[in-house]
């Protein structure tokens, strides 16, 4: 337990010292650079939220995250597909099957539940959209690529910054609400692989009213 906390805090004193201020952990990554640069927000942006638990054990928490659907509408309508969930395929059950500490988490494989499967509601696979947005912060939601330049249903959610995969996989939104919650899902990793204990997406669906879930991030 004491080695965890001592990569917590090494991790949080990255953020000069403003852990110590009021401003919460959501807050101050909203604060940091944007996923999408200068562009400008073009249209409302929808919303859905993840709820992850262990496996038959503890609820691990909430996560929301806006998806820019004005910069990459196949990719958005894709997941969001899958958010909602089809009659073949849905994020609700998907297992975290990896995670490399201090890069990211995957998850989403719809088929086989473990990194080697997953389908899009356009088929099996779908071509790369673009590369607009960038990993410039922890919370950032892009496409797992297959081949040399498809998606299907896996994603991956970055602990920080992560620009080495610009250009290698499609950025489509972020977490606004519910970093302590993907910290947590961090600290259940091995240095590289599967959690020490399975985690799975519990529920998650759209959000169509924002009252109470914090401002919007950009």
């Amino acid at each position: 337990m004491w080695g965890i906390n001592v990569k917590r805090m090494a991790h949080m004193a990255k953020y000069k010292l403003q852990m110590f201020s009021e401003k919460s952990i959501d807050h101050i990554i909203q604060e940091m650079p944007p996923i999408s640069g200068e562009l400008p927000k073009l249209k409302t942006r929808p919303l859905c939220y993840m709820d992850f638990r262990v496996k038959d054990g503890v609820y691990l928490g909430r996560i929301i995250t806006e998806l820019y659907v004005d910069y990459v509408p196949l990719t958005v309508e894709n997941f969001l597909g899958l958010i909602r969930g089809t009659k073949e395929y849905k994020y609700k059950n998907c297992r975290i099957y990896n995670i490399v500490k201090g890069q990211y988490l995957e998850t989403g494989d719809v088929t086989m539940n473990n990194g080697k499967g997953g389908a899009s509601i356009y088929g099996d696979f779908f071509h790369e959209e673009n590369y607009l947005l960038k990993h410039t912060k922890p919370g950032v939601l892009s496409m797992i690529r297959f081949g040399k330049n498809f998606n299907n249903s896996q994603f991956s959610i970055t602990f920080d910054a992560q620009e080495h995969l610009d250009g290698k996989r499609v950025v489509f939104g972020n977490i606004i609400k519910g970093m302590k919650t993907l910290y947590q899902i961090q600290d259940l990793g091995k240095k590289v692989g599967s959690p020490v204990v399975p985690i799975y997406i519990e529920r998650c669906s759209e959000i169509h009213k924002r009252k109470g879930i914090g401002r919007r991030g950009m």
